[in-house]
């Protein structure tokens, strides 16, 4: 039966560890950085790759979608991605931009990697919706954050 835990390690492997992502950022998290960089300076430090925020967290979760016979239950696995990048003080929105390029190079990645997400699913789709790109602070600076998820689909016997 697959998990979130092999989900995360095929992720892991197959995505986070690519040389196309990691030639943006050195860092990966697959937890919330948010709710514990507050807490931490040593968490907080987490953020950055060089002296500027810069990194991927992603979050995996599995919902019980349907109940398709007495025996057969569909399970959804979503990946839920966020790039952060500190926001530059220029007018070209450059960083702006290196954040729509860093989602679509991660979606390029997926698409690339495997259609069963390493066979921890039968099948993936991304979303529907375009990305979402805001600007947030961290750390006292603005970041520009970019968010994608990823869902796939997996059938269970009972």
């Amino acid at each position: 039966m697959t998990t979130a835990a092999l989900v995360r390690a095929a992720w892991k492997t197959n995505v986070w560890d690519n040389a196309a992502l990691t030639a943006l950022t050195s860092r990966a998290h697959n937890f919330d950085l948010m709710e514990i960089a507050e807490v931490s300076n040593a968490h907080a430090a987490l953020m950055y790759h060089g002296q500027q925020i810069n990194f991927f967290q992603y979050r995996v979760t599995k919902a019980r979608e349907k109940q398709l016979s007495a025996s057969r239950i569909l399970y959804t696995i979503s990946v839920h991605t966020q790039y952060f990048l500190e926001a530059t003080t220029d007018t070209s929105g450059s960083n702006y931009n290196a954040v729509e390029d860093a989602i679509e190079t991660l979606f390029t990645r997926v698409q690339a990697w495997s259609a069963s997400w390493g066979s921890t699913v039968e099948y993936w789709v991304p979303q529907s919706e375009e990305p979402s790109l805001v600007l947030v602070e961290l750390d006292d600076r603005p970041v520009w954050c970019g968010s994608y998820s990823f869902t796939g689909s997996v059938e269970t016997t009972l």
